[in-house]
Formats: structure tokens, C-alpha cells, sequence
């Protein structure tokens, strides 16, 4: 039996040594850099709960007011109402994804422009999808 652990302890700690060295920090040069500069239609300048946002939109002169299509989270601004469960997790989960960042938004030909609100109805992308 020790025989048998033996021949494979080289194997094991190679194996071990192989896993170190892919842990371990690189060139942080060699790392690409996040630039979004090229993409998508609209700067993202604020977000304002889980489900809308404030976007510079490159073909309007004036920040515009955008609401998901198809996405609806829970309430976190509505004066009206309270806080609902997890409206202020996914207001920050948003602003960490996709504030400050260029976004591709388009518009659903079977949607409305607008709702009762008057915020646009858009679809949102990311860069990375």
C-alpha cells in the first residue's frame, strides 16, 4: 500500500503545483481594460430603481427617462408606497451593472413609444449581452 501511494505522491504534487501557479496574480498589463467607448447608443447616467434609468441617448439633445420592457422589479421609489421586498438590492445590482456605461437601446415595434409616465420603452443590451 505505501508503495502504491508513493508512485502516485510526484503525480499528486505536480498536479498541486500546476493549480498554484494558475492561482497566481499574472501581469495585470496583460489583463484587457473595459472600454465600452464604441458601443451601443446611450451613456446610462443614472439609475433610478431595479427597472428604470436616466440615459444620455446619442442622438437627443436631453437626458431621457427609460423603463424596461419586460422587466419589472420590486418598487423602491414610488412615494406612494412602501419599499418592496428587494427593491433596493436590485436598484444596486443595476447601478453596479450599468452605470456610467454605453448601452444599445432599442425600441419594440409591438410596444408603446411611451408610458402613462412618459418614459421611453426600450430594450436594454449590455456590451457583453
Amino acid at each position: 500500500m505505501k508503495k502504491k501511494l508513493f508512485e502516485f505522491l510526484p503525480i499528486f504534487l505536480f498536479a498541486m503545483l500546476g493549480l498554484v501557479y494558475l492561482q497566481m496574480p499574472g501581469d495585470e498589463a496583460a489583463v484587457p481594460q473595459y472600454d465600452d467607448s464604441d458601443f451601443g447608443n446611450a451613456r446610462v447616467t443614472r439609475v433610478v430603481d431595479g427597472d428604470t434609468i436616466v440615459a444620455s441617448i446619442d442622438d437627443m439633445e436631453e437626458d431621457a427617462k427609460i423603463r424596461f420592457l419586460g422587466v419589472n422589479t420590486p418598487e423602491s421609489v414610488d412615494p406612494r408606497r412602501p419599499v418592496e421586498c428587494f427593491g433596493k438590492e436590485s436598484s444596486a445590482f443595476l447601478k453596479e451593472l450599468i452605470e456610467n456605461r454605453r448601452v444599445l437601446l432599442e425600441a419594440d415595434s409591438e410596444a408603446d413609444e411611451r408610458d402613462k409616465y412618459g418614459r421611453l420603452l426600450r430594450q436594454i443590451y449590455t456590451e457583453n449581452g
